[in-house]
């Protein structure tokens, strides 16, 4: 039965990819940042998911590495003591410059946000690059600890502090003014943060927590009312790697072979994904609404696996070892990356049954119409919503088939193919 459904998956599929060739956004490249051996060497290479084909396009001589983000028509790397700059589709190096401890990055207008951690005390755990020549433009002394991963929600920055697993603190940072607003401290379940997640549509910040690696959690952070709870996840272990994907965190913890879903909204973990694997890396890919997790030995191989949100194995590829981070070239039609747009479509499950959930990154409190259009190009359903807040479409009355998501603004046109089970 379950290799029948595939089939039809499959099929299903197909007539969508010949009907809406013409959809607007693809996925044009992923970015594999390959860790590499303790002790290096790092390399950088590029996935190709029409051909299945994978190639490295750089060895960096660095000790391990740390993060890769695209912005724009470039990627930027974080490896060791290296922060370096790549043209997205010549992957020629542009910039090279040295940041000891460098750990994650993030951009916020036309600057490179910098977290550091390093075994000795460094004399700062933040730093700001100016992201065309990475030249440095100024740091912040007083950030208390080693830091992890930054996100950007409008003018503020949101690090993780964890101090190698002896601290758990939020630190807020004010982009405009460049200082340090706050550090909350997250008391002792929420010891340990590697990574921050946020949505904007709510305002709320979530770190995914180690604590002392016999248990992990979630970190909710308002940033409307400055207050914060903490959940439990109830796992033997810490957490070895997560991502965001429309009001859910995708999760595994040390030495489990599923991947916990946790909601963003009810703040359970409501599902898990058996896909008898412990992965090292995970990103998200949301043109497709697929996976990518990674494995390896840490010292002769790395493979990355893809699957669909309901734990289906599509694909995989191998790599090199350690592969721990991805980022993912998104386009439109017209070749433009499409990864620092203003808009941004997300719908969730594709395919779906019943209930469709859709939400549009754009300005707060706009007006967007949508329209479901059959393959013969007959409009079907029309709506108006609103952007930047949760939207649920049922869409229970219209037959099985592939329909084309028109979204309408004030920024333009988005599309999406969708397919109702």
């Amino acid at each position: 039965m379950k290799e029948k459904i595939k089939k039809i998956l499959l099929t299903i599929a197909a007539i969508a990819a010949a009907q809406f060739s013409f959809a607007q956004y693809t996925l044009n490249q992923v970015i594999v940042l390959n860790e590499g051996p303790f002790g290096g060497p790092v390399t950088v290479g590029s996935y190709n998911p029409v051909t299945n084909s994978y190639q490295n396009f750089d060895t960096l001589q660095a000790r391990f590495a740390t993060d890769v983000i695209i912005d724009s028509s470039f990627i930027y790397v974080a490896a060791d003591t290296l922060l370096v700059k790549y043209n997205l589709d010549t992957k020629q190096k542009l910039n090279v410059q040295t940041v000891p401890g460098i750990r994650e990055l993030a951009v916020w207008n036309n600057q490179l946000l910098v977290t550091r951690a390093e075994i000795s005390p460094l004399p700062s755990y933040f730093q700001v690059y100016d992201k065309n020549n990475l030249s440095f433009i100024y740091e912040l002394t007083n950030v208390s600890e080693r830091s992890a991963e930054v996100k950007v929600l409008y003018d503020t920055a949101y690090v993780a502090i964890n101090g190698f697993g002896t601290v758990g603190k939020l630190a807020v940072i004010d982009l405009n003014g460049q200082s340090l607003n706050r550090e909350i401290d997250l008391g002792a379940n929420g010891l340990n943060p590697e990574n921050v997640e946020l949505e904007k549509t709510t305002g709320k910040i979530f770190t995914v927590n180690n604590l002392n690696w016999t248990d992990a959690s979630v970190t909710t952070y308002d940033a409307l009312t400055t207050s914060f709870t903490n959940t439990l996840l109830n796992r033997p272990s810490g957490c070895s790697g997560s991502a965001y994907f429309l009001t859910n965190v995708y999760f595994q913890t040390s030495g489990e072979n599923k991947i916990g879903v946790f909601s963003t909204g009810s703040l359970t973990v409501w599902d898990s994904l058996l896909i008898n694997k412990s992965l090292y890396g995970i990103g998200i890919d949301s043109v497709n609404a697929h996976l990518y997790i990674s494995e390896t030995d840490y010292v002769s191989f790395g493979k990355v696996f893809i699957y669909d949100f309901f734990g289906a194995l599509i694909d995989s590829f191998s790599v090199d070892v350690s592969p721990g981070t991805f980022a993912f070239d998104v386009r439109n039609t017209t070749g433009i990356s499409e990864n620092n747009f203003s808009s941004k479509l997300l719908t969730y499950p594709n395919p779906v049954k019943d209930e469709l959930h859709i939400a549009i990154i754009e300005k707060q409190n706009e007006k967007a119409n949508l329209t479901f259009t059959d393959v013969l190009g007959k409009s079907v359903y029309q709506k108006q919503i609103l952007t930047d807040v949760p939207n649920t479409i049922s869409l229970s009355s219209l037959p099985n088939g592939v329909y084309l998501l028109t979204v309408k603004t004030t920024n333009g046109i988005i599309t999406r193919k969708i397919i109702k089970l």
